[in-house]
């Protein structure tokens, strides 16, 4: 295991190389000057009248080079975990990513609890009572779910439990005033949370109803069956294991799943996560910052890949990561 899991870390490299060489480019070929973007009309005049200053700038933040040298400049510097300044505010990029990391991970964990919480037995029992009056209602709900934009579940949410009955606060990480109040700032984290949540839970619940459904059909569960073991016994101890690889795969689909989501639910709840960083990245026009979201997001979905292939073998004994595989 301790063999397998260093090769995936050493495969998990140059997959990330390629993530951020193809990001560079895209980013690169974007219509627009970063330079110019947020400048207010006066100092683009200005500039434009001096344009020695313009170059200079541009020098600054090594845009004057070749695509080919700006990537490697950056990773050079990321190598020394220096991820270059944000052009729209002149700060580091890691001060700008930091105080975000925390809000936006605590956020998708979270939303994963309440995906799990509700996905993974909803599978089951929509298996179990297959076309059903459980499984009907159930098929619809999640159908609803996936079917629905997440901002509109988010402007939903608001609607009903921050403005009609006010019971939950509708945006930011917590109230002015009640910085150090634990309780307050959970109650930040019920609506996004919630939304980010349920709508992964309707995904991961298809998938473990299907999975479920293959695994409750097999003979093995008939012989369970037929031993008179319980149906408690023989729908966890034996349909759920032999189930579970294919659930673990969609679980480890729902990292990127839940930061996708992240940056709608994030804008919709004004919560300062990375998820609104991107968006405001992405409207500056600012290369340096969404390199750098780039790379967070890349190795947090990498790492869950990885966590993801060791957690089959845990799932299923029969999988074994031989020295030879």
């Amino acid at each position: 295991m301790g063999a397998y899991f260093i090769r995936r870390v050493l495969i998990a490299i140059p997959v990330l190389l390629g993530i951020t060489i193809l990001a560079f480019l895209v980013v690169s070929m974007t219509p627009g000057d970063p330079l110019t973007a947020r400048m207010d009309p006066e100092t683009l005049a200005r500039m434009q009248a001096h344009p020695e200053q313009m170059e200079a700038l541009r020098r600054q933040y090594g845009l004057d080079q070749p695509i080919p040298v700006q990537y490697v400049k950056w990773l050079g510097g990321v190598l020394q975990g220096d991820l270059g300044y944000a052009i729209s505010t002149g700060r580091p990029i890691a001060a700008e990513i930091g105080p975000r990391i925390g809000p936006s991970l605590m956020l998708m964990l979270l939303a994963a609890i309440v995906a799990l919480a509700f996905g993974l037995p909803a599978g089951i029992l929509s298996a179990v009572h297959q076309y059903g009056k459980v499984d009907y209602l159930l098929s619809t709900l999640t159908v609803l779910l996936i079917s629905t934009p997440t901002f509109v579940l988010g402007l939903v949410a608001i609607y009903v439990f921050g403005v009609t009955l006010n019971v939950l606060p509708v945006g930011e990480l917590y109230t002015i005033g009640k910085e150090d109040d634990l309780l307050d700032r959970l109650s930040h984290f019920v609506l996004p949370a919630l939304i980010l949540g349920l709508v992964n839970a309707a995904l991961l619940m298809r998938y473990t109803r299907a999975s479920m459904v293959e695994a409750l059909g097999a003979d093995y569960i008939t012989t369970a069956r037929s031993k008179g073991l319980s149906s408690r016994v023989v729908v966890i101890r034996h349909g759920l294991r032999n189930a579970l690889i294919p659930v673990i795969t969609v679980l480890a689909f729902l990292m990127p799943e839940l930061i996708a989501g992240a940056v709608v639910t994030e804008t919709v709840f004004n919560w300062p996560g990375l998820g609104q960083l991107s968006i405001k990245a992405a409207k500056a026009g600012d290369p340096a910052m969404m390199m750098g979201i780039v790379l967070i997001v890349g190795i947090a979905v990498l790492a869950a890949s990885i966590v993801a292939d060791l957690a089959y073998s845990m799932a299923d004994p029969r999988i074994r990561f031989d020295r030879g595989r």
